[in-house]
């Protein structure tokens, strides 16, 4: 349901929903969707062909046949980002996923907190939060719509009522649901924590970065700030650039 759909109708999934998935069935690996407000309805196909925003695919060495290449990671797809990991998901032990936001750029990390699996610039103000009736009858009501046609809703005037609007709310919502696609598997969520570093003392960096010199961990141009994730948990006193 999260950024995705019901399972045999494609319909019905989270408007303004940005979801992280675990596959160990099918198109295994890690995948990140998000549908810019509205839900997802059509694997990977018609207008939702963008919901789909990272994959690193899953193919450990115990499956791995030489004789048949596309069941194994290559060295180089082990170097890059995006692209392909071996750890064994399904050896029965606890596993850690890490999910790190700073605007404006999405990692996902897997056991290792030094290289992430999948990482792509992403705005998520763009995908999630909450939205509440201003003015009418239900004035302070959630709603689900924004009046864009993108937005997974119906229209404002049968949401929230004649004369108002869905505006946000500058909520937005963290679970957590597991499915195993067979009937001996069980997939658990032993612990969670949730830590907002904020924007207040942050340090920010854009502009050219052919040598990685921006110490965003890549060297890719970044036209827009972004923050630097390298520095969390140091107290830096002085800084010059």
């Amino acid at each position: 349901g999260i950024a995705r759909s019901t399972r045999y109708g494609f319909s019905d999934g989270i408007p303004n929903s940005l979801g992280i998935q675990v596959r160990t069935q099918g198109e295994a690996g890690l995948e990140v969707r998000a549908c810019s407000k509205g839900p997802f309805t059509v694997d990977n196909s018609g207008d939702n062909i963008n919901c789909r925003h990272g994959i690193s695919t899953w193919k450990p060495d115990v499956r791995c046949n030489p004789l048949q290449p596309d069941t194994c990671c290559t060295d180089v797809q082990l170097s890059e980002i995006n692209s392909c990991f071996t750890e064994d998901i399904l050896d029965g032990e606890p596993h850690e996923l890490l999910i790190v936001y700073a605007p404006y750029v999405l990692e996902v990390y897997l056991d290792d907190p030094r290289t992430p699996k999948i990482r792509f610039d992403f705005d998520i103000r763009d995908h999630i939060g909450s939205y509440k009736c201003s003015g009418g009858s239900n004035d302070g009501k959630q709603c689900t719509c924004n009046g864009e046609e993108n937005c997974g809703g119906v229209a404002d005037s049968t949401t929230c009522g004649a004369g108002a609007t869905c505006v946000t709310d500058g909520t937005a919502w963290l679970g957590f649901t597991g499915s195993t696609g067979d009937a001996y598997s069980v997939h658990e969520v032993i612990s969670w924590n949730f830590l907002n570093l904020g924007q207040d003392g942050g340090a920010l960096a854009f502009g050219r970065n052919n040598f990685g010199q921006l110490g965003l961990s890549d060297k890719r141009d970044r036209p827009i700030a972004n923050m630097l994730t390298l520095l969390d948990g140091i107290i830096v006193a002085e800084a010059a650039a």
